[in-house]
This record gives C-alpha cells, sequence and structure tokens, in this order.
C-alpha cells in the first residue's frame, strides 16, 4: 500500500528507531475477539516520527494530540510501543509478541517527508470512510 522503498519482515530489535523514522504499514493480532466479520488482525499506518507528528500538517492533516502525561502503565513491561495510528488518527498500543511490519518508508530526510505528504494528500485524504475499514481490516 505503501509507496515503499522496501519491504520489511518482522523486527525485534531496533523498533522505537523503525517508527521513530519511518511510516509502517503492520498487521497485528487483536487484543480481543474481533467482531463478526472482522479479521482477527488490524492493520496499522502507524508513526512516531516527531518530524511529522510536530509539524503543523501533522496537527491539522492528522489531528495529533501529543500526550500531556505518560500513561500509567509500563508499555514495555507489557511488550507494547505506543504509535501514532494515521489512519485512526489517535495513539495506539501494539503488542510486540505478535506483530508483522509489511513495509515501511522512510521520514528521516526533508524530500522523504514531502514525499510522505504527497501520498496522504494525494491518497489517503480521500479514503472513504469504508476504504479506511477495509484497510483495517485486510489479514
Amino acid at each position: 500500500m505503501l509507496p515503499l522503498k522496501r519491504a520489511l519482515g518482522s523486527q525485534s530489535g531496533g523498533i522505537n528507531t523503525l517508527f521513530a523514522t519511518h511510516v509502517v504499514e503492520l498487521v497485528a493480532v487483536r487484543r480481543n475477539p474481533p467482531p463478526i466479520g472482522r479479521a482477527p488482525t488490524r492493520t496499522f499506518l502507524a508513526t512516531n516520527s516527531v518530524t511529522i507528528l510536530n509539524s503543523i500538517a501533522g496537527k491539522t492533516a492528522l489531528h495529533v494530540k501529543l500526550p500531556t502525561k505518560a500513561p500509567k502503565y509500563n508499555a514495555s513491561a507489557y511488550n507494547l510501543i505506543t504509535v501514532w495510528d494515521i489512519i485512526m488518527q489517535d495513539w495506539r498500543n501494539v503488542n510486540l509478541n505478535s506483530y508483522n511490519i509489511k513495509a515501511a518508508m522512510p521520514v528521516t530526510t526533508e524530500e522523504e517527508v514531502m514525499e510522505f505528504w504527497q501520498f496522504f494528500n494525494d491518497y489517503l485524504s480521500k479514503w472513504s470512510t469504508r476504504k479506511k475499514e477495509n484497510f483495517l481490516n485486510m489479514p
């Protein structure tokens, strides 16, 4: 789905760095049983890139709300990583015991960030609610 430089398999080390420097398409097992007719997995398009999330475009187009305090739990104790879900436009926890990275788009240079925003404006911002639901429920 992403206009990617390369597809990636599951990563065990450096996952925080990956999310900080890329927009990542991943599939994770749902924590709770899925609603009838939905896949047992959930597809995400997520990032923790400060360049994307702290930008004016991030705050307006992605409706980013930066956290004001730390969570009441230790995410690493549960083997979770908190990421910004670009499609649902909210923070999500991903269980690192059951995920697969499908692809990643680097956003470390100004050119790569512009490429992401071009992709977002030309493609993602035009998605209907149904298209978003279909993406989220892809295996």
